[in-house]
């Protein structure tokens, strides 16, 4: 961390677009938090809800800096670059516009990043909560298939081994307002990627922990809004497939797996390509039998012949 009181150890980035709703709770938890080095960089991305009104009587805080885009730049990874870039804090947070957190959340992961340098990336445990902040339990069930005992306890891990053994199956890091990274090492993997849209934070924690460890609390302190108007509602199924298969093509480039998690992977990544040529509109299915081959073909490729043939037995039914 950095010695100079002028330079915060924390920069709080909350990338807003039309949560105006929220805005108030999501605010208040952050200048609520115990651990109170930090500056707030709020970002707004054209919003056409009454964001800006919520925003501007926060603005007489010392450590809050307001920068509205000029035009919507369409991607929310664009947003998180931008923030990093203008953070003067050696960690980032990123507090998602329609989460909330708990008043302990800087104080309890920060010292985790303190005391173990390696660690470029700590997260913890999350709520889920629906529009109304409802609270509908934690994330615990989305790993639960993965192990239902690891998640349960702190666990600081080497990033290479997270990647092949867990974020190869599915983005085992689900929400960036849970998470406090190293902001030298975000760069040095290259940020986020601003071609995608809902499996961006997904690659953007591989890259880094490829250069970095892990580091886990089980303690629930961030509290994910999950709503029907959250951008994975209202993306398209299609794309979803074609970023994860970006996601986990890239892990195994960089990664070696053995042969049956390969094909473990592979009976996955053609599950998914069914679903997609299934649920396609009659008259494009042809198209989109061909693009998700285009996403899908290196998992035929890692496939032994029997998954292969069990696949287009079960596409001719």
């Amino acid at each position: 961390m950095s010695a100079h009181s002028s330079s915060p150890a924390v920069s709080v980035i909350v990338p807003n677009y039309n949560h105006a709703r929220y805005l108030q709770r999501r605010l208040d938890s952050i200048l609520g938090q115990s651990f109170k080095n930090f500056e707030l960089i709020v970002l707004d991305d054209c919003s056409t809800d009454n964001s800006r009104g919520i925003i501007q009587p926060y603005l007489r805080d010392g450590r809050i800096r307001f920068h509205p885009n000029q035009a919507n730049s369409g991607s929310p990874f664009i947003q998180w670059n931008r923030g990093v870039s203008m953070a003067r804090g050696e960690l980032i947070w990123i507090a998602e516009s329609d989460d909330y957190a708990d008043p302990e959340l800087l104080a309890t992961l920060v010292p985790l990043l303190g005391e173990h340098p390696q660690v470029g990336l700590a997260y913890c445990q999350s709520w889920r909560i629906d529009s109304n902040d409802n609270l509908e339990g934690t994330m615990g069930y989305w790993t639960d298939d993965l192990d239902p005992v690891r998640w349960t306890t702190g666990y600081v891990n080497p990033g290479r081994d997270e990647c092949e053994n867990y974020l190869l199956w599915k983005n085992t890091v689900p929400n960036a307002s849970g998470v406090v990274f190293r902001k030298a090492v975000y760069l040095a993997a290259g940020g986020a990627p601003i071609g995608m849209r809902l499996c961006g934070d997904w690659l953007a924690w591989v890259r880094l922990l490829l250069k970095s460890d892990v580091a886990f609390s089980p303690k629930p302190l961030n509290y994910f809004r999950q709503h029907s108007a959250s951008l994975r509602e209202l993306t398209a199924l299609n794309r979803h497939f074609d970023e994860k298969w970006k996601v986990q093509r890239f892990i195994l480039q960089q990664c070696q797996k053995s042969k049956l998690a390969r094909s473990k992977l592979a009976r996955q990544a053609l599950a998914d390509f069914l679903v997609r040529v299934r649920n396609a509109v009659p008259g494009n299915r042809n198209r989109e039998i061909l693009r998700g081959m285009a996403g899908a073909w290196p998992f035929f490729m890692l496939a032994p012949a029997t998954v292969t043939h069990s696949f287009l037995k079960r596409h001719q039914k």
